[in-house]
């Protein structure tokens, strides 16, 4: 099934851009994905740099180093030729329905359209999504006009990071505010968002900020949190003064969700870029943030009095939850599971998710993770196992 895709610039008039220096207001970012009207005809095959329209040539310059090809022309000519089934501003479908809503928001860097695999899936299932850059945390941002916006910085502290989250958490707030007057009065938009269900996903960072959306705005009706970053929930508070949310959460972590492992991938990845000090440094970062994640899922477990579920999809990494292995041209995660499998079994299972607990289709999700031979689940206290 083809998916369209139209591009817009936000502004929220009530909000100044703090990031940078500058008398602005914030501007975010968005695409919207939906279904495309079913007699017409592309012009071409749809490729994933279009995304990045009009600076296409600024999506293989700043990927190509990513894929493992011998040489420049190689990896450009590889990343030029990705296909997807998207298609820009094509015409919306014609059939008199209204879908229900999914709002996606990526991990720290990750462009806004960087979960590809899962949108056109979710299109082809019956929902729209909007996909929101939080402009100036994304590696690069490319506006309709060619305009690009770099980073703040390449490294963040985890005290910046929790400022990100809070400003990513207020773009989703006014996305949600948006939303009315798009379906009243956008040409294509318009009349087709169902505004009673509305769901959001999000991955890493982007998680604990639709999460952190989803405690203050009850039109989130049901929340999917990829791999999301946990230490910054800071849920004791909450739970010290009796607070709850019955909103339903799926709470999906990446295969290797454990101490052990995680630490192990973590020093491998470490051990020949630093020099003994810094590397000691950040062996004990990322130890405080395991710890804090295992903290926080445990909260988080104690917290939703709603429908719940903390899951692991075995065999799969953080970034399986993203187009990363589709840029690269990666088939396999590990010995077992190929990209392809893992992005066929998050999709199901978050569709099965939204489908029950969004639209009211019993028994799509509850009745089958159970028997789920990719799946683990984690224990009821949350643990790291």
């Amino acid at each position: 099934m083809k998916t369209g895709r139209i591009v817009k610039v936000l502004e929220d008039k009530r909000r100044k851009e703090t990031l940078i220096e500058c008398d602005e207001n914030r501007k975010i970012i968005i695409s919207f994905y939906y279904p495309i009207d079913e007699t017409w005809k592309e012009s071409r095959q749809a490729l994933y740099a279009d995304l990045y329209s009009p600076r296409e040539d600024e999506f293989i310059n700043r990927f190509k180093e990513m894929v493992p090809l011998e040489n420049d022309v190689e990896k450009e000519k590889f990343l030029g030729s990705i296909k997807t089934n998207i298609y820009n501003d094509a015409p919306i479908s014609k059939k008199q329905v209204t879908y229900p809503v999914i709002i996606h928001s990526t991990g720290l860097g990750s462009p806004r359209d960087y979960v590809t695999f899962n949108i056109e899936e979710l299109v082809n299932k019956g929902y729209v999504v909007f996909t929101i850059g939080h402009t100036y945390d994304s590696m690069f941002t490319v506006f309709p006009n060619g305009q690009i916006l770099e980073p703040l910085k390449e490294e963040y502290t985890q005290e910046e990071k929790e400022n990100l989250i809070d400003i990513r958490k207020n773009d989703i707030l006014f996305v949600l505010n948006q939303l009315e007057k798009l379906n009243n009065e956008d040409d294509v938009i318009k009349n087709k968002l169902d505004l009673q269900r509305i769901g959001t996903i999000g991955h890493s960072l982007g998680g604990a900020a639709v999460f952190k959306a989803s405690q203050c705005d009850s039109r989130i009706k049901a929340t999917v949190l990829f791999d999301a970053s946990m230490q910054f929930l800071n849920l004791s508070e909450d739970i010290n003064e009796k607070q709850t949310l019955n909103t339903p959460i799926l709470n999906f972590r990446r295969g290797n969700f454990n101490y052990e492992a995680s630490m192990t991938m973590f020093i491998d990845y470490l051990k020949d870029k630093f020099d003994d000090e810094h590397f000691k440094k950040q062996i004990i970062l990322y130890d405080n943030i395991l710890r804090d994640s295992n903290r926080e899922q445990k909260a988080l477990f104690n917290y939703l009095c709603g429908y719940k579920s903390f899951i692991k999809l075995n065999g799969t990494k953080h970034m399986t939850f993203t187009d990363y292995s589709i840029i690269k041209g990666e088939k396999m995660e590990n010995e077992t599971l190929s990209v392809e499998k893992s992005h066929e079994v998050i999709n199901d299972i978050t569709i099965r998710f939204l489908d029950e607990f969004l639209c009211g289709r019993q028994e799509q999700y509850s009745g089958f993770i159970k028997n789920n031979n990719y799946i683990t689940l984690i224990d009821e206290d949350g643990q790291l196992d």
